[in-house]
């Protein structure tokens, strides 16, 4: 049986019952449901963030050093027949 919860309705109920009484304590926003999940998914997406960055940039480095390669190796297949036939390719 799947239950319809409302996640808005009770961030709603957090802020309009709960936090007025929070507010006067000096710890306040440790005491907040959204601050300390706001706290968690942050620190969550920075891991994921670095993971899937390191990853992405691993990806693309080799895209480059691949094209790069065959940009060079094109290159010195040009050079190598220019030295051989160089002279010769004028007549």
């Amino acid at each position: 049986m799947a239950v319809n919860f409302d996640l808005e309705s009770l961030a709603f109920i957090e802020q309009r019952y709960i936090c007025p009484f929070y507010r006067k304590l000096p710890n306040y926003h440790k005491h907040s449901f959204y601050d300390a999940g706001f706290a968690d998914g942050h620190a969550h997406g920075r891991i994921h963030g670095l993971i899937e960055g390191r990853a992405l940039g691993r990806e693309k480095g080799f895209e480059m050093w691949e094209e790069i390669g065959f940009y060079e190796g094109f290159a010195k297949g040009w050079k190598a027949i220019l030295e051989t036939f160089g002279n010769n390719m004028n007549e």
